[in-house]
Parts: C-alpha cells; sequence; structure tokens
C-alpha cells in the first residue's frame, strides 16, 4: 500500500491518511496556493503530502489542476530531506520557478515562498513547519492553513471538474462506466466498486455488469459477486441513490449486508428521461467497504449526483455509437460468412470442371448431381440473404 512519512514525526501513514495516525498533526508538508492569474480563485489550495508526486491534469495525479493549460502528469515533485524538488519532462511545456524557466530533466528545488508558473496558473509553495523565528501566532495561522489544504470538499471538487473534462473524450460506454467506478473510488475511499449496464426487455430490467474494480483499479474476476444484492434491487425498483455509511447502527442495512459483512455502501442509479419524458434507468454503480468505517465525508452526496448526472448524459451517446458500431460488426461478420459459403460453392465447380477436363468419369450422371448439389447450395444462400434483409 501507498504511503508517506510523517513530516513532523517520522511515523509512516497510508496515502489516504490525512492526519499522522502517531502524532495527530497534518500529514502534508507543504501546499500549493493559487495566486488568481488562471482559472483558480485567489487562495485556492493544493495539499503537498511528503513523497514522490505527480502534478497533472489527470485524475490520477497526486496534484490534480484540470484545465487545458496544464499537461496530463505534466511534471513530477520529490520530497527529499525537507524540500520537494521539481522535475520537467523533456516533452512537457515549460514551467517557470521564481520568472525563470526549469530546465527539463533536472531537480529544481521549490524553496518556501517560491512562485511556480504553469500554464495559466501562477502558484506559491508555502511549507508547513515554520520557522524558529516565527511567532506563536505565525505558527498558528500555518496550522490552520495545513487543515484547510486537506480539506477533502475540494479534492472530491477537482475530481469532479476532471471527470467532466475527460468523459466527453470517451466513445465507448464500458470506458465511460470504468471511468466512473475509477472516481467513485478516489472521492470515497471505498473498498471496491461495480458498473452494471440495465436494459428492458419485454418490460423486464435486466442488469449485465460490465467491469469491477478494487481500491487500487485492479480489475475484480469474481464470478459470484459478495455485494449487498437487497440494495441493487432496491435501486432497481425505486430509481433512487442509497448511502448507508454505519450499517451496524443504520435501519436500512439489509440481510445480505450483514452476511457479507458490508459496513458502507454507496449505489447510484444512472438515469436519463426517454422519449415519453419518463425516467429510465440505464446503469448503477455500486461501491462498498467492508471495515468499520468513520462516516462519510460530508458533502460527498452531491458530488457523487454530479458525477452520476453527468455519467448518464454521457452513456446515452456511447451508447448509441455503441449500438450503431455493433450494427456494423454484424453486416461484417455476415458478409465475411456468405463470401465463405460462395467461395466454397467455387471451389466446388472448379473442382468439377477439372474433371470434366481430364476426363476422370464418363458418367454424366455424376457431374449433373455435382451441378444439382450447388444449385441447392446457391438457393440456401439466396433463402438466407431474404429472410436477413
Amino acid at each position: 500500500m501507498e504511503s508517506y512519512n510523517c513530516f513532523s514525526c517520522g511515523f509512516s501513514n497510508p496515502i489516504a491518511q490525512t492526519h499522522c495516525a502517531k502524532c495527530k498533526k497534518v500529514g502534508a508538508a507543504a501546499a500549493l496556493i493559487s495566486n488568481g492569474q488562471g482559472s483558480f480563485p485567489k487562495d485556492f489550495l493544493w495539499a503537498l503530502f511528503p513523497k514522490s508526486l505527480y502534478l497533472g491534469a489527470a485524475p490520477a495525479d497526486d496534484v490534480l489542476i484540470p484545465t487545458n493549460k496544464i499537461q496530463d502528469h505534466h511534471c513530477k515533485l520529490d520530497f527529499v530531506k525537507g524540500l520537494f524538488y521539481l522535475t520537467l519532462p523533456k516533452a512537457a511545456t515549460p514551467i517557470f520557478i521564481g520568472g525563470q524557466q526549469v530546465r527539463p530533466n533536472m531537480k529544481q528545488a521549490l524553496n518556501d515562498g517560491s512562485t511556480l508558473k504553469i500554464g495559466d496558473e501562477e502558484l506559491t509553495i508555502t511549507y508547513f513547519n515554520g520557522h524558529e523565528s516565527f511567532s506563536e501566532g505565525q505558527n498558528f495561522a500555518l496550522k490552520q492553513l495545513a487543515e484547510k489544504a486537506i480539506n477533502p470538499t475540494v479534492s472530491r471538487l477537482l475530481h469532479i471538474i476532471a471527470f467532466k473534462r475527460e468523459v466527453i473524450n470517451l466513445t465507448s460506454s464500458a470506458d465511460i462506466f470504468s471511468f466512473a467506478i475509477d472516481t467513485v473510488l478516489r472521492i470515497t475511499e471505498l473498498d471496491r466498486a461495480y458498473a452494471f449496464q440495465v436494459n428492458s426487455e419485454d418490460d423486464q430490467l435486466k442488469v449485465k455488469e460490465v467491469i469491477a474494480k478494487n481500491s487500487d483499479f485492479s480489475i475484480i474476476e469474481e464470478e459470484d459477486f459478495s455485494i449487498s444484492r437487497s440494495i441493487m434491487t432496491k435501486v432497481l425498483e425505486n430509481q433512487g441513490s442509497v448511502f448507508i455509511q454505519d450499517a451496524d447502527k443504520e435501519v436500512n442495512s439489509t440481510v445480505s449486508m450483514a452476511n457479507f459483512n458490508i459496513k458502507t455502501v454507496i449505489c447510484l442509479p444512472l438515469t436519463v428521461k426517454n422519449e415519453a419524458g419518463e425516467r429510465e434507468l440505464i446503469g448503477i454503480i455500486y461501491a462498498d467497504k467492508t471495515l468499520s468505517t468513520t462516516p462519510l465525508p460530508s458533502g460527498i452526496s452531491s458530488s457523487l449526483q454530479s458525477m452520476r448526472k453527468i455519467s448518464s448524459h454521457h452513456l446515452v451517446r456511447t451508447m448509441m455509437n455503441d449500438e450503431a458500431k455493433s450494427d456494423v460488426d454484424g453486416f461484417k461478420n455476415y458478409f465475411a460468412n456468405l463470401k465463405e459459403e460462395m467461395q466454397k460453392i467455387r471451389d466446388y465447380l472448379a473442382d468439377t470442371s477439372e474433371h470434366i477436363a481430364g476426363g476422370t468419369s464418363s458418367d454424366s450422371a455424376v457431374f449433373q448431381e455435382r451441378v444439382s448439389e450447388c444449385n441447392a447450395a446457391l438457393k440456401m444462400l439466396t433463402e438466407n440473404i431474404k429472410q436477413n434483409f
């Protein structure tokens, strides 16, 4: 599991831990603070934990700045002996520190108060350890800033912005489902997430599992998923979201949750309006955790509802593309099979012609039978075409 050593006491903590488990201080060593020159408002904060970090516009980046002027994995930040050092890949667009352009592939120290210019954003780095000359009030202000920097609401907001920015480029529903559960896992820190596509056949809802992942984004390959099917059924019937964060006390918890020791569960319906103006269920995102957890962060419901609406909107677009592609693929397969059957008839006729030319048989009935067989095969192909088109 990925971890960092506490900036204050050196204790090793899981990367998801915002405060040190030993000394209880904020785990972040520093923060980048927006000067308000670009897309982000003045004093917007990005926490920097004491480990190797990637800064960029990709949802997987540790320091997420989702704007068009910043690339995915734009640069790397390494924490060494109390300071962050920036390394810029050769192919990346320029970065300036204190007005000086950073040379590619060379580590550049970020001292307290250094100004970083990347894309349209101008950021200042502030370290949280203070100095010996700092007054009690200055150190208290740094402590307050550190607490503000690790606000999970800010992190969730950035991930929703990144999700909206990236999902428009996805062209298949499977990719959108996969990206959606990645985002759910990132902002909820639950153990695993599942995506299901829902179709209506003969007035019955059919649920098909699309993809499932663990918290490290590895694919879950189980034949029988140990999820709360009662919660899934509830969402299928009511098309409403479900949030249960303490199953031992929650009156809405289910027998299946108890059977599988599920403590926290989130289940989101993906819906669109059909031609009649009614809500139609097209998918479900499910995530849960088996260990006892602290309550879900406040405000997470609204973040997930935003992601749910964005996912639903783009799934409609990609499902139409999937259907069109499926139709084209069907035609490709059909014509490939038709070509193969016609080639068999050609080969049979060619073989018959060679026998006639070679005089291998004087019995015309043999050749007449072969022609009849070809005629029957052609009639079968003709009937097949009529039935399909």
